[in-house]
């Protein structure tokens, strides 16, 4: 701007500031917005160009490797683009249903569940829900269609993982936490990519190692998101704590990331439908409602008015008072969140080297390199 003497007019970009790895998206955003480079061949070409600059400005003042690390992260971001916004389109065409690999490993909760049964409300047409794969005429979509997009995504993440971690001792000192918080945010969409894949093959197939695979995953993930929580800019307590606050909802912003919610509810949902002690399943499987879980204060997030808690704490004592009863549990949760903080876990903690999982496990200190 100094060098020019112009200046940009402003813009709107929506950002919390905390995802992983958003100080790069701003960064090229604003950069972006000030020069759209008109002069290159194509857009890709000259996004390359703009990431090239922040890695050589940021994080290393070696040339060739923040060449190096730019193609990695760019190519990467083109291909999750196109398997997680279009998916499969060959696979697809012709086939009734939804097979982006974002419509799988994106959080689901109450609203998305419920929203399902109602074709205006659905945010995810087409999507195999977990439950119904269990039939396997439902599931069948979900191999032929999602399963090989799913893969390829994992592939690429754990190519894209390997080679860019090779490039850490040509990072600045002063920009390792740059880099180690890309690394993070790498590994744990691949986990996730990977443990949803394998709940469904498990749901579908009834293959226990698939659901083995799902919860090393789960167990892996886990360090990554301990890891970088030590490294808010805030107190902690302030985003991700269960308990009152200025929004609507019973927990703060990042209470779902630091319990693994979406996580912990799938891998549950999962081993409702099929029990992993029962060889084979019906169709249908055991019902799972789509209030399984609810974290949501309903009334308190429709209608805002004063004195609303009042309600929320009859809405929960009814909750937490029928939810004993088999036939009623199923709708008492989605009346209201229940009131004491919800923990997930379960009897048996994987290791990481855990010789029951199909999995072969690579651990890359401090960084968590997992390979198919």
């Amino acid at each position: 701007q100094a060098s020019s003497n112009s200046f940009m007019q402003g813009q709107s970009n929506f950002d919390s500031g905390f995802e992983w790895g958003s100080w790069l998206s701003s960064v090229l955003t604003a950069r972006s917005v000030y020069d759209i480079v008109e002069h290159e061949s194509n857009d890709l070409v000259a996004f390359m160009g703009f990431v090239e600059q922040e890695i050589t400005s940021r994080l290393s003042r070696n040339k060739t490797a923040s060449i190096a690390m730019a193609r990695i992260l760019v190519r990467l971001m083109d291909y999750q683009y196109q398997t997680m916004v279009f998916g499969d389109k060959k696979r697809c065409q012709g086939r009734r249903g939804n097979c982006t690999a974002i419509a799988y490993i994106a959080g689901y909760d109450m609203y998305q569940d419920i929203g399902a049964l109602v074709p205006t409300l659905n945010t995810a047409v087409g999507r195999v829900d977990l439950r119904k794969a269990v039939n396997p005429e439902v599931y069948m979509f979900f191999e032929e269609v999602v399963r090989p997009n799913l893969l390829k995504l994992e592939e690429y993440l754990s190519e894209s993982l390997g080679l860019f971690i090779l490039h850490r001792a040509s990072v600045n000192r002063e920009a390792l936490f740059l880099f180690d918080e890309i690394v993070d945010a790498l590994n744990v969409t691949y986990l996730r990519t990977m443990q949803v894949r394998s709940l469904y093959e498990f749901v579908g197939r009834g293959t226990k190692t698939r659901l083995w695979d799902a919860r090393v995953a789960l167990d892996k993930a886990r360090s990554c998101i301990d890891r970088r929580q030590k490294k808010y800019q805030v107190p902690f307590a302030w985003v991700a704590s269960w308990s009152k606050n200025p929004t609507v909802y019973q927990y703060r912003y990042l209470w779902t990331v630091k319990s693994m919610y979406y996580w912990w509810r799938d891998e549950a949902i999962a081993t409702t439908v099929r029990s992993p002690s029962e060889s084979n399943s019906s169709k249908t499987g055991k019902f799972v409602s789509p209030c399984f879980r609810n974290i949501e204060n309903v009334l308190e997030e429709l209608l805002q008015f004063p004195r609303i808690s009042n309600v929320d704490f009859v809405l929960q004592l009814l909750r937490d008072t029928l939810h004993s009863i088999p036939i009623l549990n199923k709708v008492t949760d989605c009346l209201s969140a229940p009131k004491m903080e919800p923990s997930f876990g379960r009897n048996h903690v994987l290791q990481l080297n855990d010789a029951s999982s199909s999995l072969q496990v690579g651990v890359t200190f401090p960084y968590l390199n997992t390979r198919a």
